[in-house]
């Protein structure tokens, strides 16, 4: 590009102007030239040095040159006029001369035709242009008159219309007027002017020395050095660096161009950007940018846009991770790339070009992507993903979130319902590896992961925060049942585990686990046993082993059609009600297990274990009997060893049910309470009263130390010393003292008893402390203790109904008064008015 600038004609005679003269007699012969503005006068006449000023052209022979007429006439001057633009005095000079016909500046203001106003002075330098001291002409009257200065006086303000179009758009108004424009002295001065050339100290690529107010250099000023140039002046290269096409730099003036092959920067970033040295990149900028393919290992790749001006603006985007106000950027930007999976192309991004949020979706603080180049900023508030998970995590829409993690995840409290709450490290850098931790009680190889998330979160109980942060569970890589990957160690970037499972041991006939008591919670202890485990561990069903989420089988108890939940039998709490439990349709191993108890009607707890939502029918429980001491139970559930001792005592309806005690059918494991008789302080239990074996002997017993509804049944029959099972109704349960047997008296036909044991109504007649060592103790009947009164035999007596009664038993005056009639020898008749209690 080559700026053609207005120069002031600086015609100027070498000689005085004298020498135009002409012979008087000979100066008619002269033909008119330019325009009858000039004389043609013979090139022999003018001095050699003033030829190449003076118009060839309009005279007809090569011999000839025109002089304009005004200098050769008597006055010798050259009419005075005032220039256009800047009203300086100046003359009036023929169109035709060289340096005037060249001047697109020049007007004609009141100089005759074919004329132009020439100023007396240069408008720039201020110097003489002797176009007001050719012939006779004084000089000027007026003082010069100067374009203003501009540039730090570097340019001059020339009026628009002094240049060409063409070379305008490469100036500036600068400090000039609006109908003005800011021209450098140089080149305003003279047109063959040549800037000096110079070198980039950065780039190295070949520049001119310019004034740094021009507009292409201004508005790279931030990204060009001065180098070896003047003060004010720039560098400013030949070649644009990106577009490779020339600056026009270096075709200012007289400049014929570049010497140099042109230094232009490589692409990177798949031809989005450029690879530019940081020293010409916005420090702001820079953490923004890397190398990408640069070859130049310190080079940072530009997009283009900013790469051509560092004032340029990305285009505005809507972010369609959450709806935020974003800029279009290159997908091969650090941060974009740190981002890219929460990022989408979005109207009015390129094919190659990511919508990146002015501000991070999770805590408000601005990205940088709308603070590149120019870009004045965002205008609008921060868009954030909501919180979850008790703030560890953030909701993010489903599409952002990788496949193989969304297994892991779940919506947790987010509102939106495609959105899934990822864990706050994650949305923060999806190469994210989580903490490794080992886990508690098998030190197996795990992960510290937010206890919200599904899989975590089903198995809480059994995990344990250990060396991990708040809100996070020590997850095992691998499920400890059936060694299966858990997906802990595989969310984000993780490697996956470096050790192998650890396995819970089988236990329960291999239908439970051995589960470290530390992983089990404290108030499910209580209803587990250690089976066949190691000390430190419990036997846990291996389907809430695997997933404490588990929900057991229904089933229906069948004695009461009762709701039920097919359980483990080596579970204690069935384990225990094992011989009242049946099958009901459950695997082999398993027992239908009621939901609630259907002594009480109180949960049982069978349908709370894992996640079961709990019982879905109300409770169905066994009859009440015994003043509702007992309970109707179905024979086949009452313990076999038990059955003989009970009786149905107004039980009705199928299995033949028996009243059972309810403290036996509560536990029926569990041995009576142990009781030792007031009177013989033999040792016993405490039984029910409607137990049909203690009905029998009511009047015998004793409440001992047993509650209001029980009394104490001795372990040993009295009299025979045989066993009365009252301390054998449990497989656990058996005497632990000797029997207390009564002793014989009145010749094997008494028993000594306490004296507590027998009425004194009638029958202290026919007792005798005889034989009996023991204080308070008396010589009874046998069959009194025996409870067979019926078998004493009747005889005739003319007293009314008698018995005959052994002697010893009838006081020493009535022996005689009794007749013997058909008694044994040994016996008395006596009248049962006496006997009272032992007729039938």
């Amino acid at each position: 590009m080559s700026f053609r600038w207005y120069v002031w004609f600086l015609l100027s005679c070498a000689s005085a102007c004298d020498d135009f003269s002409v012979p008087r007699d000979t100066s008619g012969n002269f033909a008119k030239c330019c325009g009858d503005q000039g004389t043609c006068v013979a090139r022999g006449l003018v001095d050699p040095a003033q030829l190449p000023k003076l118009d060839r052209n309009t005279c007809q022979s090569r011999d000839l040159v025109c002089i304009p007429s005004d200098l050769l006439k008597g006055t010798r001057t050259l009419p005075a006029c005032h220039v256009a633009q800047t009203g300086a005095e100046g003359r009036c000079l023929p169109d035709c001369l060289p340096e005037v016909s060249g001047q697109t500046g020049l007007r004609r203001d009141n100089c005759g035709p074919r004329q132009l106003c020439a100023p007396c002075y240069d408008p720039i330098t201020g110097l003489a242009t002797a176009a007001c001291k050719l012939g006779s002409d004084e000089g000027p009257t007026q003082p010069a008159v100067l374009f203003d200065t501009c540039c730090a006086e570097l340019g001059r303000c020339v009026p628009s219309e002094l240049i060409e179009a063409a070379d305008r758009d490469k100036l500036s108004v600068d400090s000039c007027a609006s109908d003005q424009l800011c021209t450098p002295s140089q080149l305003a001065s003279a047109p063959s002017w040549t800037p000096q050339a110079c070198s980039d100290p950065i780039t190295a690529a070949e520049g001119r020395c310019l004034p740094a107010c021009l507009p292409g250099v201004a508005e790279r000023k931030d990204k060009l050095s001065r180098g070896k140039c003047p003060a004010e002046h720039l560098c400013a290269p030949c070649v644009d660096p990106v577009t490779a096409q020339s600056t026009g730099a270096c075709t200012l003036g007289a400049d014929t161009g570049p010497k140099g092959s042109p230094r232009v920067f490589s692409s990177c970033c798949g031809g989005l950007g450029r690879c530019v040295p940081p020293a010409l990149v916005d420090e702001g900028d820079r953490r923004q940018l890397a190398a990408d393919s640069c070859e130049e290992s310190s080079d940072l790749c530009v997009p283009e846009p900013l790469a051509r001006s560092d004032q340029a603006q990305l285009s505005h985007c809507v972010a369609a991770a959450n709806g935020g106000e974003g800029r279009c950027l290159p997908a091969c930007l650090p941060a974009v790339m740190q981002r890219a999976q929460h990022l989408e192309r979005s109207t009015p991004c390129g094919s190659a070009e990511v919508c990146a949020p002015c501000f991070d979706p999770i805590d408000g603080q601005a990205t940088g992507a709308c603070e590149l180049g120019g870009d004045e900023g965002p205008s609008e508030s921060p868009a954030l993903f909501s919180s979850c998970c008790g703030e560890l995590g953030r909701c993010v829409p489903e599409r952002f979130v990788p496949e193989a993690d969304r297994a892991q995840l779940q919506r947790d409290s987010c509102n939106e319902e495609r959105n899934l709450c990822v864990p706050e490290p994650l949305v923060r850098e999806p190469d994210h590896v989580f903490e490794t931790c080992s886990v508690a009680g098998t030190q197996a190889e795990g992960r510290c992961l937010p206890a919200c998330l599904p899989k975590v979160g089903a198995r809480a109980a059994q995990l344990r925060q250990g060396s991990c942060s708040n809100g996070h569970l020590c997850t095992p890589c691998f499920d400890p049942v059936d060694g299966t990957s858990t997906g802990a160690c595989a969310l984000g970037a993780d490697p996956g585990p470096t050790r192998s499972a650890v396995l819970f041991s089988d236990c329960c006939q291999a239908q439970g686990k051995c589960v470290p008591s530390a992983l089990i919670a404290r108030e499910e202890r209580a209803r587990l046993a250690a089976d066949s485990c190691v000390s430190g561990e419990l036997c846990v069903p291996s389907a809430l082993a695997s997933d404490p989420s588990y929900v057991f089988e229904s089933c229906s108890e069948s004695s009461l059609a009762a709701e039920g939940r097919c359980l483990p039998a080596c579970l204690p709490e069935v384990a225990a009600r094992a011989g009242q439990l049946r099958q009901d349709g459950c695997a082999s191993g398993e027992l239908c297990a009621a939901c609630y108890e259907p002594l009480g009607g109180q949960p049982s707890g069978a349908c709370e274990l894992g996640g079961d939502s709990g019982p879905q029918k109300p409770a169905v429980t066994y009859a009440h009997c015994c003043n509702d001491a007992g309970r109707c139970i179905p024979r086949d559930r009452v313990p076999e060893a038990q059955r003989s001792g009970l009786n149905s005592d107004g039980c009705s309806g199928t299995g033949t049910p028996l009243c059972v005690p309810l403290t036996l059918a509560q536990h029926p494991n569990a041995p009576p309470a142990s009781c030792h008789d007031t009177a013989t302080g033999a040792e016993g239990r405490c039984l029910m009263r409607c137990l049909p074996a203690v009905q029998a002997r009511a009047g015998e017993l004793r409440q001992a130390s047993c509650n209001a509804d029980e009394l104490c049944a001795p372990c040993y029959d009295p009299v025979s010393g045989d066993s009365t099972g009252a301390c054998n109704t449990t497989t656990d349960d058996a005497p632990r003292e000797p029997p207390v047997v009564f002793g014989e008296c009145c010749t094997g036909h008494g028993r000594c008893v306490p004296s507590t044991l027998v009425s004194t109504t009638g029958d202290i007649q026919i007792l005798s402390a005889q034989e009996c060592s023991q204080e308070g103790w008396v010589c009874a009947p046998s069959v009194m203790l025996e409870g067979a009164q019926s078998r004493l035999p009747g005889c005739s007596s003319a007293l009314g109904p008698s018995v005959c009664l052994n002697r010893c038993f009838v006081p020493p005056g009535l022996a005689d008064v009794f007749p013997l009639s058909s008694c044994d020898d040994a016996d008395s008749c006596v009248p049962c008015y006496v006997a009272a209690g032992l007729c039938p």
